[in-house]
Parts: C-alpha cells; sequence; structure tokens
C-alpha cells in the first residue's frame, strides 16, 4: 500500500481521538464532546452512540451494538467518580443505554493524574470477545 486510498474522517484539531474499527466496517472515536461512529467514508458525519465522549472506546467482537469505553481520572466529576478513579462503561448503541461495568483506582485515593503522569484503564478483548484487559493503579507501583 502507498498511502493514496487513506481518508480523513476525523482529525484530531477537530477534537477526534482514540479511532478504532467495529465489526459493521465503522470506525467508533471521541468526537466533540460525543461517543460517534462514523462510516468508513472521507468526511463521514458522526452517528452519536452516546452523549459522553471520555477515553478510549472499543467495540465487542460479534456484538456490533455494543462499544466498552473507559473513562479519563481526570474527567472524574463529569462521570461521578471521586478524584483517582475511572470507570468502565458498555454502551448498548441500538437501546440507547449505558451501563456501568466497574470503577477502578489509577492513582492514590484523592489525586486527579495530569497528562504528565496518568494510567487510562485502556480497554482491550481477546479475539473471542470473552475477556478483557486494563490497566489500573496499584498500591506501590
Amino acid at each position: 500500500p502507498d498511502g493514496t486510498d487513506a481518508r480523513v474522517v476525523a482529525s484530531w484539531l477537530s477534537k477526534g481521538n482514540h479511532p478504532n474499527w467495529l465489526d459493521d466496517g465503522r470506525v467508533s472515536m471521541n468526537y466533540r464532546g460525543k461517543l460517534c461512529a462514523f462510516a468508513d467514508a472521507e468526511g463521514a458525519s458522526c452517528d452519536a452512540l452516546s452523549p459522553k465522549a471520555s477515553g478510549h472506546p472499543v467495540g465487542v467482537p460479534g456484538r456490533p451494538s455494543l462499544i466498552l469505553a473507559d473513562t479519563y481520572a481526570k474527567e472524574h466529576a463529569v462521570f461521578g467518580l471521586a478524584p483517582g478513579d475511572a470507570g468502565l462503561r458498555l454502551v448498548d448503541a441500538a437501546r440507547g443505554r449505558e451501563r456501568w461495568l466497574g470503577v477502578f483506582p489509577v492513582a492514590p485515593r484523592g489525586t486527579v493524574p495530569t497528562d504528565v503522569w496518568r494510567c487510562d484503564l485502556h480497554p482491550a478483548f481477546d479475539h473471542s470477545g470473552a475477556r478483557v484487559a486494563l490497566n489500573v493503579w496499584k498500591r506501590g507501583s
């Protein structure tokens, strides 16, 4: 490949970040304060999956309407979390619902990580979609 087929779906300058492919061929990402899915096309429009963008959204393998997304610890108050915590949420785009799967420590309790030092959950599925790996903070680490 020589890059001639590259497309700009949404740029960082337009507040797009953390793209991931979905099983249905669309790209999920945070975009202008929302969690969106875009068709794989230059200038595609945002299909809003959630009104709140944060973290690293990934599609659930084999479940095209489900997105797993973490939250940034520095945005804890937006999601009603304590300083030093980040949440993991499951977004069901087909039903327009979200469900919390857990809250995890990403910094010493009561502290807010900065952009210089932080631990993001970065959820990642195994190939079967049955297991998820996460980053978390552990006391003393």
